[in-house]
Parts: C-alpha cells; structure tokens; sequence
C-alpha cells in the first residue's frame, strides 16, 4: 500500500523516468527481429507489466503499419509469439490474443518458405484457398 502512496504523489515525469531506468538496466539488447529467442529471453526477465509491454509494443506497430498475419513474417519466432501471446492476455486483451493465436497458427507453416522468397503472403494465401479464412 506504500508503494501504490508513493506512486500516487509522483509526477508523471518521475514515474517515466523510473520505468526508463528500471527498462535501461535491464539490459535488452536482442534483435527483436531475430530468430534465435534471444528478444523472448530477455524481455522475460522483466517485471510482468513491463515485459507485457515489451512483448506486445511489435504487433501495435505492425498493426499500424501492416498486419497481423504479416506481422509473423518479422517476429514470428516461437518464443517471442508466446510472450506476445502472453501479453495480451495480461493486458486484458483476450479477444485480441485469440484472434493472434489463430493467426499464428494459420500462418506458421508459411513462415520458412516465406521468408525471404519475395513471394506476397496474400497472394500465397489466394493460391492455396486460405482468403476466406482471413475475410478477403
């Protein structure tokens, strides 16, 4: 309950510049790009509120600036999908991580072939009857 006082007389300048802190030491340095689970490894660590946050700030951009099943061609490593997964649910957002997990699983068996081939992921999905399934 001290905590929450304490927060509660804090501008709101304070508060960000204790969560930057709190997000500076804690080191992440993977390639949220990458493939190797290193991104997952790191955010894990973070205090769950912030690794929600952390996990989830990819898909808000991608949503802003492509889509969701595009969004697994950048950060459709397993681990870093489960904490964005994971995430959403921990934002309360379980509609949101329903529809991600049967994205996810619509497009995970395209992710190895599509990656790098330069072939549109619509017009693969076209060709193999998959548009209904995504409302085109």
């Amino acid at each position: 309950m001290e905590e929450n006082h304490r927060n509660a007389e804090q501008t709101d300048e304070e508060i960000l510049q204790r969560l930057f802190s709190v997000l500076n030491s804690a080191g992440i340095t993977a390639d949220p790009y990458g493939w190797d689970g290193a991104y997952a490894e790191q955010i894990h660590a973070l205090p769950i509120g912030l690794r929600a946050m952390a996990a989830t700030h990819y898909l808000d951009v991608s949503l802003t600036l492509d889509d969701i099943a595009w969004h697994f061609l950048n950060f459709g490593e397993p681990r870093h999908v489960d904490e964005t997964e994971a995430g959403l649910r921990q934002l309360g957002l379980e509609e949101l991580a329903d529809l991600f997990h049967k994205t996810y699983e619509l497009v995970r068996p395209y992710i190895p072939e599509m990656c790098g081939s330069g072939e549109r992921l619509y017009e693969r999905f076209e060709r193999d009857g998959k548009t209904l399934l995504l409302g085109k």
